[in-house]
C-alpha cells in the first residue's frame, strides 16, 4: 500500500496527493498522528520542514516551506 510519494517537491494534501522530498526522521504523538522531518535542496538552498500526517488522512506542513523545487 502506498502511503506517501517521494518526489522533487513538498506539497500538502491527502496521503495520496501530498509529496515529500527527502523524509528522514519520523515520530508519533500517541493519538494517531505521525510527524516527519523532510529535507530538500532548491536552487542552492537547503529547506527543512516538519510535516504532520494526521489520523484523518491529511498531510500538513507545520514548519518550513512547501512548493516545487528548482534545481
Amino acid at each position: 500500500m502506498r502511503i506517501i510519494s517521494v518526489v522533487k517537491g513538498i506539497s500538502d494534501g491527502t496521503y495520496l496527493s501530498s509529496t515529500f522530498s527527502y523524509p528522514n526522521y519520523i515520530t508519533h504523538d500517541g493519538v494517531g498522528n505521525l510527524y516527519v522531518s523532510d529535507h530538500a535542496y532548491s536552487n542552492g538552498y537547503s529547506i527543512d520542514s516538519i510535516r504532520r500526517l494526521s489520523a484523518d488522512g491529511n498531510v500538513t506542513t507545520l514548519a518550513g516551506k512547501t512548493g516545487k523545487l528548482i534545481t
